[in-house]
């Protein structure tokens, strides 16, 4: 196992311990989040990133997880310790990830030919939102592929 994979294990295994359930819980709740988002590092995911979304009362809660050949669970995605909620957020994000990084959106559609067990209240938001992020990416130089 390389240096990054083990960092990346030890930064994972250390949002996720209880103590610390709060803090991962809040990002994007307050105007101050920005500061705990500026703590995360990303490095370069040659799979790249999976970026799932579900509302929450009148808003949108993000979860991004690096790309792999397994496909995430429904309660992997819902337990992600980098999970925001919010655009301004998801773009402070997005501006973590190194140039170049492909993202890709998963939607209803897809989620339900994949895991044919339904994708709970994951979905897409409504499309103002999706081209809002999307033209943030382009601006970020990441390849943003929305999967329907």
């Amino acid at each position: 196992m390389n240096r990054f994979m083990v960092g990346l294990l030890l930064f994972i295994s250390t949002l996720a311990l209880p103590c610390c359930k709060e803090k991962i819980d809040s990002i994007g709740k307050q105007e101050n989040d920005n500061a705990k988002i500026d703590t995360i590092n990303f490095k370069h995911s040659m799979k790249g990133w999976e970026l799932y979304c579900w509302p929450i009362d009148s808003k949108w809660k993000y979860s991004l997880l690096v790309g792999t050949n397994a496909v995430k669970t429904l309660s992997q995605v819902k337990a992600n310790p980098i999970s925001i909620i919010g655009e301004d957020s998801l773009k402070a994000v997005i501006n973590k990830l190194p140039k170049g990084e492909e993202v890709f959106w998963i939607g209803k559609l897809w989620l339900e030919n994949t895991w044919r067990s339904g994708s709970g209240d994951i979905k897409l938001p409504p499309r103002i939102i999706q081209l809002e992020i999307k033209e943030y990416c382009d601006s970020k130089d990441i390849k943003l592929i929305i999967e329907e």
